[in-house]
């Protein structure tokens, strides 16, 4: 078993990962590059995404006292589509996973407004109502992705709260990873 130790530094998005194998000081690492050090590039960008879709959620909360909801039974995409309709959303690539091969990009109309569906959304949704004022531990969203990094296959985990976390899949889904508290 892998125990993961990450530490982000510094806004160039440097993050440097120890593991029970490469143990060491991690001053003596500071200024190498991941490829230096041996490790899988960072997916920067799904954090960036992820980070947009919970600066929208915020203030989609600010105007309705709730994160964005379409019901019990709503897919992840009909829960972001409130974020588009709303105008806090206007880049439908937030909504898809950077390198994916099985979703794309909405295309936009005329008037620059688009739709989600299944196949224009990689990621999964709180299948429960969240507030701002919710626990900044529960889940909000997630990668729908299982994706290798630093030599180890896992998703990428946002929290209401704003955090984002790489949770290692250890064999599991994405549904088993996040206790299936996100919809699909």
């Amino acid at each position: 078993m892998v125990i993961a130790i990450l530490v982000a530094l510094g806004a160039a998005g440097t993050v440097f990962y120890l593991d029970s194998t490469r143990m060491g000081k991690i001053e003596d690492k500071l200024g190498q590059t991941r490829a230096q050090l041996g490790l899988g590039e960072v997916d920067s960008e799904t954090m960036y995404h992820l980070r947009q879709i919970h600066t929208a959620c915020m203030l989609y909360d600010n105007d309705n006292r709730i994160f964005p909801w379409a019901g019990e039974e709503a897919k992840a995409y009909e829960h972001f589509q409130l974020l588009v309709d709303s105008g806090y959303v206007k880049d439908p690539n937030w909504f898809v996973r950077p390198g994916s091969k099985t979703e794309k990009p909405a295309k936009l109309d005329r008037n620059g407004h688009f739709n989600l569906s299944e196949e224009t959304c990689s990621y999964a949704y709180a299948n429960v109502r969240r507030s701002s004022s919710s626990r900044s531990s529960r889940l909000l969203a997630a990668d729908k992705h299982l994706v290798e990094q630093f030599g180890v296959k896992g998703i990428e985990v946002l929290y209401v709260g704003g955090d984002i976390d790489w949770v290692i899949a250890e064999g599991k889904s994405w549904e088993e990873l996040t206790k299936r508290q996100l919809a699909k």
